[in-house]
């Protein structure tokens, strides 16, 4: 290259060569992206920088927006479900809205039905018994008459006897007469009561008497109730029925009994008609006659009747006595005894041919687990069946 020249440079070779050095300087810088030099403030623009030449590594964290941004920015992941934050405070009452439209009328509800109101009045005794039997039969009188008559009376009767009036006869209906202790009500001389619908509770019923009227001391066309209580004779009697009528008779947990002394007479504690359901239960039931006649504990005279856990007797012990029976049953009557005991016997040996039988029957019979002593009378149309029954001495009865 230097043939021909010399040694030495020219002039225009050594600018040739300084405008090469200067020219391939700027390239490198270029192409490097970077300098040792200083930049001037503001002299890189947009048109000085390559496409992706600006990378999010180069970007500063959290510095640019969306607005920053040309173009559509993509949605992140939805992150966790925050803490629920404190309840805010209540609110200031809002204003009282307007009166609503009234409603439609409701359908017209049944009338109440419960049981009816009872009044209750206390009946104190006395030392005197006739004074006392006076005071009770003036307190039924007045029920009887008052212008509530139809309510039901509860009389609540203290300790004590009460010897009533011979005028007392008839009683009202919807009465309960009930001892708070040891209340007795003593009946003169052949008297009665006629009961259309009675209850007496822890009351003992005495009559000591030679007289007993035909249709009953106790006479009854409606209902009687007996519970814990008691009626018997204060001594003998004469001959005749303790309790009488038609209707309803319910004997719980009581003591019937009538002994009779007139001659020839029959004896019974209950001869009654059963126009509904009746009952003996849990209770004693005996009619002795002491002299010649009849003694029997119940005479069935018709309806249905249930006896459980029950005595029933019958008792005779006059020289010439006619007969003896627990329980008589007529045609139309239908008696079922449960777990009892249906006793007819003869207290003494009398002379002659006194029969004796626990079922003196012309009606149903259904006895069972009971003991029978006495046998039975059958008559015409009786229907009897014995179930797991025995005798007084406990031998099973293989049937009636």
């Amino acid at each position: 290259m230097w043939a021909g020249r010399g040694d030495r440079l020219s002039v225009a070779n050594t600018l040739s060569v300084g405008a090469i050095v200067l020219a391939l300087g700027g390239a490198a810088l270029a192409a490097g992206g970077r300098s040792t030099g200083t930049v001037a403030k503001n002299s890189v623009g947009t048109v000085q920088l390559r496409d992706d030449a600006v990378t999010g590594a180069i970007v500063k964290n959290y510095s640019l927006t969306a607005k920053d941004i040309h173009g559509r920015v993509r949605k992140g992941r939805r992150g966790p479900k925050g803490k629920h934050g404190l309840a805010g405070a209540t609110g200031a009452l809002g204003p009282v809205g307007p009166a609503g439209l009234a409603g439609h009328d409701g359908t017209s509800g049944a009338d109440a039905t419960g049981p009816p109101a009872v009044r209750t009045i206390v009946v104190n005794a006395s030392s005197d018994e006739t004074a006392s039997g006076n005071t009770l039969a003036a307190v039924i009188q007045s029920v009887a008459t008052s212008t509530s008559s139809a309510t039901p009376t509860k009389l609540m009767l203290t300790p004590g006897t009460y010897f009533i009036p011979a005028s007392l006869t008839v009683l009202p209906a919807g009465l309960e007469i009930t001892g708070t202790g040891d209340a007795t009500i003593k009946f003169p001389a052949g008297h009665h009561w006629s009961i259309q619908d009675l209850t007496l509770d822890r009351i003992t019923v005495l009559f000591n008497t030679t007289t007993i009227p035909v249709e009953g001391v106790l006479q009854v066309d409606g209902t009687l109730r007996l519970r814990d209580s008691a009626v018997e004779p204060g001594a003998g009697s004469a001959s005749g029925v303790l309790i009488a009528g038609q209707g309803t008779l319910d004997i719980v947990d009581s003591f019937v009994s009538n002994y009779g002394l007139a001659a020839d007479g029959t004896t019974s504690a209950i001869a009654f008609t059963a126009t509904g359901p009746s009952s003996i239960l849990g209770s004693t039931v005996q009619g002795d006659q002491a002299t010649n006649g009849i003694g029997e504990g119940l005479a069935a005279l018709g309806g249905v009747w249930h006896v459980a856990n029950s005595i029933v007797a019958g008792f005779v012990s006059g020289a010439t006595a006619t007969r003896a029976a627990a329980i008589r049953i007529e045609s139309g009557a239908t008696v079922r005894v449960d777990h009892s005991q249906v006793i007819a016997t003869k207290r003494s040996q009398p002379a002659g041919s006194t029969s004796v039988a626990a079922f003196d029957a012309a009606g149903t019979v259904r006895a069972g687990a009971s003991m029978i002593q006495g046998g039975l009378r059958i008559r015409v149309g009786a229907d009897v069946t014995c179930i797991d029954d025995y005798d007084e001495n406990d031998a099973v009865l293989g049937a009636c």
